[in-house]
């Protein structure tokens, strides 16, 4: 079971966007791939992530899907409810980590 659970709300924001968060997890130095996993909350989104984007990374990626907008907030709880790590993180879709040990 994953250690850690990193929480995304996504409202509207591009692939291209959460990309860049993904690929700075992914390049974290110092810990084990096997113990994130990550939960990115649909909240209200039309556009969905192909299968290949979300299986490239090291570690794995949930998608759980809202139908309708309710707000960050929301979204977050969702996603905390759907936790099942010792630990959570939340991130919001357009941050990044900037340093390669941020996580660990």
């Amino acid at each position: 079971m994953p250690k850690l659970d990193i929480i995304i709300p996504r409202y509207q924001e591009p692939q291209s966007i959460i990309n860049i968060l993904l690929q700075s997890i992914s390049i974290q130095t110092g810990i084990d791939f096997s113990s994130i996993s990550v939960i990115i909350v649909e909240d209200g989104s039309k556009e969905r992530f192909s299968a290949d984007f979300i299986n490239q990374f090291k570690f794995p990626v949930s998608i759980l899907h809202l139908d309708e907008n309710k707000g960050v907030s929301n979204a977050r709880n969702v996603g905390l409810f759907n936790a099942t790590s010792d630990y959570v993180m939340f991130c919001d879709a357009d941050d990044s980590f900037h340093t390669t040990t941020a996580i660990a």
